[in-house]
C-alpha cells in the first residue's frame, strides 16, 4: 500500500516537474528570444500561385542580412521588412517541388540576431479558389508586370470574322518611345453584298469593326485604318 503511494507521488512529482519546465521554457521562449510568430499563409496552405509570403517576428526589425532561397533563387522577386513584417514577393511556384527560405541574420532593434529557414512544398490551386486577399493581391502583380510600353490594341488584333480581317502594321514608335501601329483592315464582301448594296455593305462592316474595337476598350479614332476590299 505505502510503495502504491510513493508511486503516485513519484508520479505527480514527475508531471508537475515536467509541466514546470514546460511552462519555464514557453516564457522564456516567448519573451526572452527572437524568433517568428507566424506565416501568412501557413506554410502548408501556400500554392503555385501564392503571390507572397508574409513573416510575423516578435520584435522590431533593424537590418536583414540576406534572404535565400533553394532549389530556384528566382523564386523571390523581391523582398523587404517594416516594422516587424517581412514580405516576400513570390514568382510562380512549381507543384511538389520543395522550397526552403533562409533568412541569415535577422537582427532586431535591441541587437538579437535570427537565422532561421522556412521550408514548404506548394500544391496547385486555381485562382478563382485563392483566398480572397491573395487573389487580389495576384491580379494586381499581374498588372503592375504588364508592359506598359506595348500598344493596347496588340491585344484584339490581329482577329478575323466571316466579313472582315484585322492585322496590324508597326509604324514607328510615339513621343513616349512606345510602338505605334495602323489597321489592315480587309473588308470581305459576298456576291450578295455586292449585287445589292455594295456600298452600303462597306459602310456597315466598317461600322462593325469600329463597335468591334470599341468593345475593347480601343478607340479607332486613335488609330489609322487601311481597308482594303475583296470580293
Amino acid at each position: 500500500m505505502q510503495q502504491q503511494i510513493n508511486i503516485r507521488k513519484t508520479l505527480t512529482f514527475g508531471f508537475i516537474f515536467v509541466g514546470s519546465l514546460a511552462i519555464i521554457w514557453y516564457i522564456y521562449y516567448t519573451f526572452f528570444t527572437f524568433h517568428i510568430t507566424s506565416t501568412t499563409p501557413h506554410t502548408r496552405e501556400i500554392s503555385t500561385l501564392t503571390p507572397s509570403l508574409h513573416i510575423t517576428v516578435n520584435r522590431d526589425i533593424e537590418s536583414i542580412a540576406e534572404i535565400s532561397v533553394t532549389p530556384r533563387a528566382d523564386t523571390i522577386e523581391s523582398y523587404s521588412f517594416s516594422g516587424r513584417e517581412i514580405y516576400i514577393s513570390l514568382s510562380e511556384l512549381t507543384k511538389g517541388e520543395q522550397i526552403t527560405i533562409t533568412l541569415s541574420e535577422v537582427k532586431s532593434a535591441d541587437g538579437d540576431i535570427l537565422t532561421k529557414r522556412i521550408s514548404f512544398t506548394p500544391k496547385e490551386v486555381a485562382a478563382e479558389d485563392l483566398p480572397e486577399a491573395q487573389l487580389k493581391e495576384l491580379l494586381e502583380k499581374q498588372d503592375s508586370n504588364t508592359d506598359s510600353s506595348a500598344d493596347p490594341i496588340q491585344s484584339v488584333v490581329p482577329h478575323s470574322t466571316l466579313q472582315y480581317d484585322l492585322a496590324l502594321t508597326a509604324r514607328g514608335q510615339d513621343d513616349n518611345g512606345r510602338e505605334r501601329y495602323s489597321v489592315d483592315a480587309r473588308i470581305l464582301l459576298s456576291q450578295a453584298d455586292v449585287s445589292t448594296d455594295e456600298s452600303g455593305a462597306i459602310a456597315r462592316i466598317k461600322d462593325a469593326i469600329n463597335d468591334y474595337l470599341r468593345s475593347n476598350t480601343i478607340n479607332p479614332d486613335d488609330y489609322q485604318i487601311d481597308y482594303v476590299i475583296e470580293y
